[in-house]
């Protein structure tokens, strides 16, 4: 079949179905369709017949036809329309109109609907039918109300009431330049361009209506383009240096009767560095104790620049370090742990910003407060620490003097004894129950136990019993399980046991989500929905969510939203169910759809002043100060824990729940902006959470003996 408003041959049709024909009985097998569901060879049924087919005269030479869009599946890719025993005509939309009919003459029209696989459904019943009137003779009446106005040395925009034609309506305007047609439009504006600077010109609209006839011209109106004379030049420039990095500037507007001032350029030192379009510029980015020279000019509505102001000179303010801080004194508080104090260094020009820790000539961490808790040591071993200083421009000043300290005797550091008595047993397709002695620990006790499937930890408990439900039915696993003591020492793996869960009473998979749909929520996510699917023996458990064929996700409930995606970017989706059993569903078919634009292309400033503080054995928390983008704001942060997120966070703040004992972590923040673009990574911060305190008390003296 032919494209939009081409004739079909129904000849074509025919010759179609004989090879098809031909090639049934030549016995040759279709090919296999990759990833094609269970249900796809089976027999289609072609589509339905459109309903409330409408025919309408629009005028002597044009008749439109419209109907219902017809539901199938496979879906519809266009439809037929018939013409008496005349031509054909095919349409991808509801609506067609047929420009080869002829005044007053009497049409029948009918219309099918053909699917993907080329199967045509039945014609519409009963025709159609519409009589086409006389031509039109009159023409429009005349546009009133035209009025022209330049927008600048070159454009005139023209606006004028509509006319009307109460027969065949108004389908276009013609415009008219000093006597001679210029263009056409179908709406009461036009824009002329690329006229003569200072020129004055003529015009006149006239309405053409349906039947192509052309009304009288409208009265004349005369406009004249700008002058392309540049804007004045600025006045009053004055600079002022807002600390070591930044001059603020501000002006007396220049002036441009003709087409207005829009924006003005600064130049810095005799090159441009910026434009605005108020009378004030703040310019960032210097260099301290350093002198700039600066003007401005004039750029008017026609893109003319005036001549530069007179120039001034300013000097940023000094980039001198901070002081030493002072007082600085040392405690160890733990084998592992040393808490400093200080008191504040100054900076009168930018201020402190934050302070560096250095241990043994090593920076190990920053704080913006006069004290910090150095982690992560070794028992009865002796360190020496400094601290500086670092301002608002970031400039680190002098050391301290070097305090010296020692930190506590290490705990205990015997492990645990290894579980014995390991035994497994299936309680369900997938369900296994482990049980086992208890190990012993004399100085700090058995806090948990950690248990293995298959060399991998699964989980813990604080008692000789575990349930293991991330299983599946028919599987053979095998098992191992550790102590840990109080001090978060683990003892060596007990001896393994193996255990095959009994096979699922369901084996089939649920049926493959239907009625997927999506919607491009930002240029950095995409909102995904799609209709239940159904599992009558084990129920339907989650979907699995795909992305380019890659799983990206998972949800419960029947949407999903993909965020972290890149702007203007084409994604292919597909959703699968799994029950109950965890059997997956085969996926649905692929849906793609293309991201929006990104007006923002500059990521925010990167966090700075990270601060990671141990508060426990099994909790870390993060601070740090708030990053900038003037263009769309920060939308959050992403928190990495070992070069991966961990988190992201609103605030700027975290919590990281999720740390074990006496284990190093490296933390990283970066900052999100609401079109979704990240920022470079924070420095890496490095720490080690502490040992699980021992609190079990030491067993009572034996054997008193009293001594005459």
């Amino acid at each position: 079949m032919s494209g939009l408003g081409g004739a079909w041959r129904p000849e074509s049709r025919m010759a179609l179905g004989l090879v098809l024909l031909t090639v049934v009985l030549a016995g040759a097998a279709p090919a296999p369709r990759s990833g094609a569901s269970p249900d796809a060879d089976r027999t289609t049924v072609a589509p339905s017949k459109p309903r409330n087919v409408a025919a309408t005269a629009l005028s002597s030479r044009r008749v439109r036809i419209t109907w219902d869009a017809v539901v199938s599946q496979p879906p519809v890719k266009h439809y037929v329309i018939y013409r008496g025993d005349g031509p054909v005509f095919t349409s991808t939309t509801t609506s067609f109109i047929d420009t080869t009919v002829q005044p007053v003459t009497t049409y029948s029209y009918r219309v099918s609907a053909v699917d993907s696989l080329d199967q045509e459904g039945p014609r519409s019943t009963p025709p159609t039918t519409v009589t086409t009137p006389l031509p039109d003779i009159t023409p429009p009446t005349q546009p009133t109300g035209l009025t022209a106005t330049s927008i600048g040395a070159t454009s005139v925009d023209l606006r004028w009431a509509p006319a009307s034609d109460p027969e065949t309506g108004i389908a276009s305007y013609n415009i008219y330049r000093d006597g001679a047609q210029v263009g056409s439009s179908s709406t009461t504006t036009f824009s002329d361009t690329g006229l003569q600077v200072n020129q004055t010109y003529s015009y006149q609209v006239s309405a053409v209506n349906g039947e192509g006839l052309e009304g009288a011209l409208s009265v004349r109106i005369l406009a004249t383009t700008f002058d392309n004379t540049p804007p004045t030049a600025p006045t009053a420039l004055a600079a002022i240096a807002a600390g070591a990095t930044q001059v603020d500037l501000s002006w007396t507007a220049a002036s441009d009767p003709e087409s207005g001032v829009d924006s003005y350029n600064i130049y810095r030192d005799g090159a441009i560095v910026g434009s605005n379009t108020t009378t004030t510029f703040s310019d960032t980015g210097l260099s301290g104790n350093t002198t700039y020279t600066y003007e401005v000019s004039a750029v008017n509505g026609a893109g003319t620049e005036g001549a530069l102001s007179a120039s001034v000179t300013v000097q940023t303010a000094d980039d001198t370090p901070p002081t030493a801080p002072s007082g600085l004194a040392a405690q160890a508080v733990a084998h592992d742990r040393v808490a400093l104090t200080w008191t504040a260094a100054s900076d009168p020009e930018s201020g402190v910003a934050s302070y560096n820790i250095y241990r043994d000539g090593s920076i190990v961490g920053s704080s913006t407060t006069t004290s910090f808790s150095d982690t992560g040591l070794t028992g009865s071993t002796q360190y020496s620490y400094q601290v500086t200083a670092v301002n608002g421009d970031g400039l680190e000043g002098p050391p301290t003097a070097t305090v010296v300290v020692t930190t506590l005797p290490p705990p205990d550091t015997t492990p645990p004894t290894v579980p014995t008595g390991l035994a497994a047993s299936a309680t369900s397709p997938t369900s296994v129950t482990l049980t086992w002695s208890a190990s012993s620990d004399p100085e700090s006790g058995v806090d948990s136990y950690n248990i293995y499937r298959d060399g991998a930890r699964v989980g813990s408990s604080t008692n000789t019993t575990f349930t293991d439900g991330g299983v599946r039915g028919g599987n053979t696993y095998r098992y191992q399980v550790s102590a840990v003591n109080g001090e978060g020492l683990e003892s060596g793996l007990s001896t393994a046991v193996s255990v095959t869960t009994p096979a699922p009473a369901d084996t089939t998979p649920p049926t493959v989500p239907a009625d997927l749909a999506a919607s491009a929520t930002s240029p950095t996510s995409v909102t995904l929905t799609w209709s239940a699917s159904s599992d009558p023996e084990s129920g339907v458990d989650s979907y699995n969510i795909y992305r380019d064929g890659a799983r990206v996700g998972s949800s419960t409930s029947t949407s999903f939203m993909d965020a972290g995606l890149q702007a203007s970017t084409t994604y292919s989706y597909q959703i699968s169910a799994i029950n109950g059993e965890g059997i997956e569903s085969a996926r649905s078919a692929p849906l793609s759809i293309t991201t929006p634009a990104s007006a923002d292309t500059s990521p925010p400033t990167v966090p700075a002043g990270l601060v990671v503080t141990p508060e426990g054995p099994t909790r870390v928390t993060l601070t740090w100060s708030a990053a900038t983008d003037p263009e769309s704001g920060v939308a959050s942060y992403r928190i990495y824990r070992n070069g991966a997120v961990r988190a992201t966070s609103t605030t700027t703040t975290f919590a990281d729940t999720t740390v074990v004992a006496n284990t190093q972590y490296s933390y990283q923040v970066s900052a999100v902006n609401g079109a979704g673009l990240e920022s470079a990574r924070s420095a890496a911060v490095n720490v080690t959470t502490p040992r699980v305190a021992d609190t079990t008390p030491p067993a009572p003296p034996t054997r008193l003996r009293i001594v005459p």
